[in-house]
């Protein structure tokens, strides 16, 4: 497997709950990829994707909202980026300032005056809460006469000070988090503090920051250095003690160049800017005593360890359990039942057992057999698999991921297990299943019961018009998702027909696949034959052709709010329209669920004149 799809087969995987790197070999990988190719297009990911709803107007940042590169403690990160960068650039000064651990916002600012704060979100839309800002420590409606207009970012956090005013969170970040984004009881958000670090418009870095502070603003502690040894003496001196005697929390430093012509002219790799880089801290860690090791069978096989300890604070946060990662890992460990072991919360986020102190009586060992259908295991590389087809484990994860891949609603895991242990073995039998044996299944000894059972069903025989990418990249072919699927649609391989022809040589030089990838989807493509035939013959699945529908729609936008429909965003598209997040003026379509309601989204798209729809009205008037 090439590096960049073992980096998003493991994002993927700890996304879904079901890790298969440890952190630290996560960063690690990051590094060395961004070694030998820093404008890889894995890069150009930024934060997570705005969820529909949530009542907050989406907005698209005029200036993209990105993040930075990242030094891990102990590597080499740093010294690398300044002989990199350095000779470049003529000016050497450094400006070193807190990296503040919060919720990113923009500030918008018209000659002087306060008008918008919309956070992150994905670094391109985000979420406008203007009016909960207003409330916040650090938010000055006008900036003392100043006739500044721009942006300036900055941190929502919870200080140390103002924790006690919402004693019910214990994590700062999470408070922040929760608190910016309340829509009722919003007076609370006067315990936040908003503190600025970024404005257009100057030559320096200290410039930016004397200004900021000249007009009333909150800063974080900042300083300049000239050097790599400079850098790391501030770092050893925070984790010292420095960073402890703060009122706001911290997870590293931010280094940039002070000059703004040296960070401009040393550009930027994906969204991510050359001229500056985050320094983390070593995370925090706590001493515990280790109980018991459980070892979990992924969807796509792989058989992790996960480590239970006695409850434990690490940073603000009570963990009692860490994924170990891979079999590798664990046995790099030497784990005991009852030892004195050394745990830390990676990037102030993740759990991780560090390392064993001492103590121990028996020592665990990896499991023979699979604890899920109790066939023989096997090694594959760094990992324990089960190659079972029969695994109960593997069939639920497998039958999951096709339900969200189509986007069916109402077969969580607790009912797909029910029906895996009722005999259910493949995809196509979820087609066969009738509301009545549904509705008499027994979840944790009650009854699904009618009204579940016809919601499930209807949910699922709704989406049987499906594109060729989502229906093949629902399929758990390993490495092989909707992405790499449309990929392959984008490339030409548009029809199923074409896609059970290609040989791997045939793929693998497509940008974004590789040998690896292009492997796996020809023998996941082969394994799944009975399955795919099976779906389009018998359960009624159909694939919308890849062609456009004589471009119908085109200059048609749409948007949808309180509701989604995946079919009819492909018949769209396939039409040649488009399909939106955020309403603009460039907008002809708001398709909602009751077109009644005062959403922030409904009232934008009449101030603009957006015409609103419902689905079947829309279905009625553009694609009867």
């Amino acid at each position: 497997m090439d590096l960049v799809s073992a980096l998003t087969v493991a994002a993927a995987a700890y996304y879904s709950g079901e890790p298969t790197m440890t952190d630290a070999e996560f960063d690690a990988a990051q590094e060395s990829l961004f070694d030998v190719d820093p404008d890889n297009d894995y890069f150009s990911v930024v934060g997570a994707e705005e969820p529909e709803g949530g009542g907050f107007l989406k907005v698209e940042h005029i200036q993209e909202m990105g993040s930075l590169r990242k030094a891990t403690p102990g590597s080499n990160t740093l010294r690398n980026w300044l002989s990199k960068t350095s000779p470049d650039v003529g000016d050497f000064l450094l400006v070193v300032s807190d990296k503040l651990d919060g919720i990113s916002i923009s500030l918008k600012y018209l000659r002087g005056n306060f008008v918008q704060a919309v956070t992150r979100g994905d670094g391109k839309v985000g979420d406008d809460i203007t009016d909960n800002v207003r409330k916040m420590r650090g938010c000055i409606s006008n900036l003392h006469g100043h006739t500044f207009t721009g942006f300036i970012r900055g941190e929502i956090v919870l200080t140390k000070s103002s924790h006690a005013l919402v004693p019910k969170y214990k994590n700062r970040r999470n408070a922040a988090a929760g608190i910016s984004k309340r829509l009722t009881d919003t007076d609370i958000c006067k315990a936040l503090t908003v503190i600025c670090y970024r404005a257009d418009g100057f030559c320096t870095k200290q410039e930016e920051f004397s200004f900021l502070s000249s007009v009333g603003l909150i800063v974080p502690g900042w300083r300049t250095c000239t050097g790599a040894r400079e850098v790391e003496d501030v770092l050893a001196e925070y984790s010292n003690g420095t960073r402890g005697g703060l009122d706001y929390d911290i997870d590293g430093l931010v280094v940039e160049y002070d000059a703004l012509e040296s960070r401009v002219g040393l550009g930027q790799s994906q969204g991510r800017p050359n001229g500056a880089l985050a320094c983390k801290f070593p995370s925090d860690s706590a001493v515990t005593t280790l109980k018991a090791i459980h070892w979990q069978v992924g969807a796509s096989s792989v058989v992790i360890p996960v480590g239970e300890f006695s409850p434990v604070d690490v940073g603000g946060v009570t963990v009692s359990r860490a994924s170990i990662g891979s079999t590798q890992a664990f046995l790099s460990l030497s784990l005991k039942e009852g030892a004195t072991i050394l745990v830390s919360r990676r990037n102030d986020v993740i759990p991780k057992i560090e390392k064993v102190i001492s103590g121990g009586t028996t020592e665990f060992c990896v499991p023979v057999l699979c604890p899920s259908c109790e066939n023989s295991l096997c090694r594959s590389g760094a990992h324990t698999i089960c190659t079972h087809d029969n695994c109960h484990a593997q069939i639920v994860g497998k039958l999951r991921r096709w339900v969200v891949g189509i986007g069916v609603k109402n077969f969580g895991i607790s009912l797909l297990t029910a029906l895996v242990g009722e005999g259910m073995r493949d995809i196509p039998s979820l087609y066969l299943l009738e509301e009545l044996y549904l509705a008499d299944l027994e979840l944790s000894g009650k009854r699904l019961g009618t009204k579940s059972a016809k919601k499930a069903m209807s949910g699922l025989l709704d989406r049987t018009e499906l594109s060729l990418a989502t229906f093949v990249g629902s399929l758990s072919i390993d490495m092989c998702g909707n992405t790499v699927c449309s990929t392959l649609c984008d490339a030409g391989i548009d029809t199923l027909d074409k896609m059970r022809a290609a040989k791997a040589s045939d793929l693998s030089g497509i940008p974004g696949l590789g040998q690896a990838r292009a492997s796996s989807f020809v023998l996941g493509l082969e394994k799944n034959s009975h399955v795919i035939d099976s779906l389009l013959c018998n359960a009624g699945i159909s694939i919308l052709l890849p062609t456009k529908l004589s471009g119908k729609l085109d200059g048609i936008c749409v948007c949808f709010s309180g509701t989604r429909d995946k079919v009819l965003e492909e018949k769209i598209k396939f039409a040649g329209g488009k399909v939106k997040a955020t309403v603009n003026k460039n907008l002809t379509h708001l398709i909602v669920k009751d077109p009644q309601e005062n959403t922030s989204k409904i009232k934008k798209a009449k101030s603009y004149g957006t015409e609103i729809l419902t689905i079947s009205e829309f279905y009625a008037k553009c694609l009867p």
